[in-house]
């Protein structure tokens, strides 16, 4: 809204809207809400030892007598002129470092953690969860995995070690002490459990040793160990502070380690391939193609309690694993596993076909690739899964560039070091694409005669196809 500035003619899109003619309703309403205006009023509150006015807008000028104080963000406009003001220097300072652990802890207590666990929010608007479905809001917890992850991923395509000592640190500390009080041992297993959750697949709840899961908590443990470790040696003074902070015990590290170890992980009794959870093979394994078009989305067609006890996966799951932790796992592992899982994946969110287009390009499975694009790039345009009255899906457009650049581009991380493999789907002639690394502009074009690599930093070493260009 802000950046085509609608707000100067929504009167007119709203009443133009009604002089479409063959536009579906739902769509025209999803433009509508898209739009969103709202009626109102603006009201001056006049700050006096400034001599200045601040300007509000409300929906509800009929309770504005109940005001009784105003709060702005310490980079408003009307901010600036405290910037000389050493005490509000260090608390703009302070709200540019306060994140949503406190919120996380509290929301880890709910569960009955404590001693500093944190379970960040599944749905958020200040910190605090807002999402009220029992086994998503607290059943999902590999989100805190996704927390951790992000932390790791943008430390190492931004370059700046300064984060994880400064703030990341505490996250992911918060994190490796939620894995190690929800797992639990089993004598019966001789290995540590994590029972009673809800993977990526949401057509799944309240299952036991969901692979993804115990995979990324193990994860997650040693890569909370590795940083612990590392900031105490490179930043001794900082990690004394945190110390302090969250009440810190020298074995923690060494529970991590003991727990990552010894994490389960459900196998197939006959085959290569690791399970998505206990019980999986108990299912009628049916693939997707025995259900009726009439039939999908089966979120809307079928009872609950019938896709709970089907094999159909909503989005990726054992294959989001493998596309994190690509680097673990060679490429007939990865061949096996996509052959097995993608067969009974409905693809009915969202998430869904972006990481199995990256997965096939990687397989060279370019048409498989090029219709998963398709399927993310077109989600809302095509209307796949019925639902797009209720709004966009932003992850399906992060999805297209993902497909893009991590799927036909091949753009990965390897040893500290870009590499750029890109492959060119059959349909296209052509395509490009920017990405800003490390401050460095690069720009590739590929093309059915080559490939081309553009950037002005000659003390960057970038590779295509393994070889340094």
């Amino acid at each position: 809204q802000w950046f085509f500035n609608i707000s100067k003619f929504s009167d007119e899109l709203l009443n133009d809207l009604n002089t479409l003619k063959g536009w579906p309703e739902k769509v025209k309403l999803m433009q509508k809400n898209w739009i969103g205006k709202s009626i109102g009023c603006e009201l001056d509150f006049k700050i006096d030892s400034l001599n200045k006015n601040l300007r509000i807008f409300t929906t509800r000028p009929d309770t504005i007598f109940g005001a009784s104080f105003i709060a702005i963000s310490t980079d408003h406009e009307i901010c600036k002129s405290f910037n000389n003001q050493s005490a509000f220097k260090e608390f703009q300072e302070k709200c540019s470092k306060i994140g949503t652990t406190e919120e996380a802890l509290a929301n880890a207590e709910k569960l009955g953690f404590y001693n500093g666990a944190a379970l960040y929010p599944m749905v958020t608007m200040n910190g605090e969860e807002c999402h009220n479905e029992w086994e998503i809001t607290f059943e999902e917890i590999h989100r805190n995995g996704a927390i951790a992850f992000a932390i790791f991923n943008y430390e190492r395509f931004t370059g700046d070690t300064t984060y994880i000592p400064e703030m990341g640190l505490e996250v992911l500390i918060a994190i490796a002490r939620f894995w190690t009080q929800r797992v639990h041992y089993s004598d019966f297993r001789k290995a540590y459990v994590i029972l009673g959750v809800t993977g990526p697949n949401e057509y799944e709840n309240n299952v036991n040793n969901n692979w993804y899961t115990n995979y990324l908590a193990k994860w997650c443990l040693n890569y909370a160990k590795e940083q612990v470790l590392q900031v105490a040696v490179t930043n001794p003074k900082r990690f004394e502070e945190v110390k302090s902070k969250i009440n810190w015990k020298e074995d923690e590290v060494n529970q991590w380690e003991a727990i990552a170890e010894a994490m389960y992980f459900p196998k197939h009794p006959t085959e290569d391939l690791f399970l998505q959870q206990d019980g999986f093979l108990d299912k009628e394994l049916f693939p997707t193609t025995k259900i009726s078009k009439q039939e999908r989305p089966i979120n809307q067609h079928w009872s609950w309690d019938r896709i709970l006890r089907s094999p159909y996966i909503k989005q990726a799951d054992v294959l989001q694993g493998f596309y994190f932790f690509e680097d673990q796992f060679d490429i007939k592992s990865l061949e096996r596993h996509f052959d097995f899982y993608e067969p009974f994946t409905v693809h009915e969110s969202s998430l869904s076909p972006c990481v199995h287009s990256i997965l096939a390009a990687k397989l060279d499975k370019m048409e498989l690739a090029y219709s998963f694009y398709l399927q993310t790039s077109r989600l809302d345009l095509d209307d796949y899964n019925n639902e797009v009255e209720e709004g966009l899906h932003i992850t399906s457009m992060a999805g297209t560039w993902m497909s893009i650049v991590e799927g036909f581009g091949g753009v990965r991380l390897k040893n500290n070091e870009l590499h750029i493999n890109p492959k060119l789907p059959v349909q296209w002639k052509e395509y490009s694409f920017k990405i800003n690394f490390r401050g460095t502009l690069i720009k590739v074009q590929k093309t059915k005669d080559g490939t081309i690599i553009k950037h002005n930093n000659i003390e960057l070493n970038v590779f295509c196809e393994d070889k340094i260009i």
